[in-house]
């Protein structure tokens, strides 16, 4: 009898460390982020999902809150003809009179943010640690992607990044 096949712990940890890097739209060198999609990392989401995604993690979607969609109705930019295209084109057993009255009704729950470490530190002693985080992070980004700009050059660019930021925050 064969042996059942084991997985590689370290195949995963690469297979999901791959995965999210493919997620981060590449902003460095910066002449290059212009052009990028910055949903990049959600493209083998359809629209919906990725709506849901974005939701989960940072609290906000693809689309404007509910209100200025019934605005938008209200002043007639939005018209009858164009929700029933809509219904229709996601395939929808709803008619405009059903989305109507689904749209009356609030939703009870609210998206939140999905909170990282810097927000439990935050929460616990209400300094800015989210902040600190993202300031520390482009600082040490800004210097190790640098084209020459700087005065001074980071002396770790010739590292592979996290080695080079390990060295880098032993002096920060």
């Amino acid at each position: 009898m064969k042996a059942p096949a084991t997985s590689n712990p370290y195949q995963d940890i690469k297979a999901n460390i791959e995965g999210a890097c493919q997620r981060i739209a590449p902003l460095w060198p910066l002449k290059h982020f212009v052009a990028v999609n910055p949903y990049l990392g959600l493209r083998d989401q359809p629209f919906w999902q990725a709506d849901q995604t974005l939701r989960n993690i940072t609290g906000e979607g693809l689309t404007m809150p509910r209100p200025y969609y019934e605005e938008q109705i209200a002043n007639g930019r939005i018209t009858q003809e164009d929700l029933d295209e809509a219904l229709k084109e996601m395939h929808s057993i709803w008619g405009v009179a059903q989305l109507k009255q689904a749209m009356k009704q609030r939703s009870a729950s609210r998206n939140v943010r999905f909170p990282v470490f810097a927000d439990a530190m935050f929460a616990d002693d209400r300094r800015d640690w989210p902040g600190f985080v993202v300031e520390r992070i482009s600082q040490y980004c800004a210097a190790y992607f640098d084209e020459g700009q700087a005065v001074w050059s980071m002396p770790w660019r010739d590292e592979p990044m996290y080695q080079g930021w390990l060295k880098f925050m032993h002096f920060d």
